[in-house]
């Protein structure tokens, strides 16, 4: 309840959690590359993100600043960043 602290501190601890959001997901994966994708008819924010490349919508929208996903367009282009795990990168380096 916002009664309990100032709204600048609510805004301070929302800020501080979706940082180490972030922190935690560019410890475990690296961005290998960026690609073009075309908007189709029928995609939307959820889907893009959740179904066709299984992005977090912040890592999306970080790489199209001036897009919005709330109002997508047939053939809008969208640039769309390659994850890899580091795990996996990691464990592939020390066996060669």
């Amino acid at each position: 309840p916002l009664g309990r602290v100032s709204k600048e501190r609510f805004e301070e601890a929302r800020f501080q959690y979706h940082q180490e959001i972030q922190e935690d997901f560019m410890r475990a994966y690296q961005i290998d590359a960026v690609h073009s994708y075309e908007v189709k008819n029928g995609d939307n924010v959820w889907t893009l993100c959740h179904e066709t490349f299984n992005l977090p919508l912040w890592l999306v929208k970080k790489y199209n600043p001036d897009v919005d996903f709330y109002d997508l367009r047939r053939t809008q282009k969208l640039v769309i960043p390659l994850v890899e795990e580091r795990i996996r990168n990691e464990a592939a380096s020390s066996l060669l």
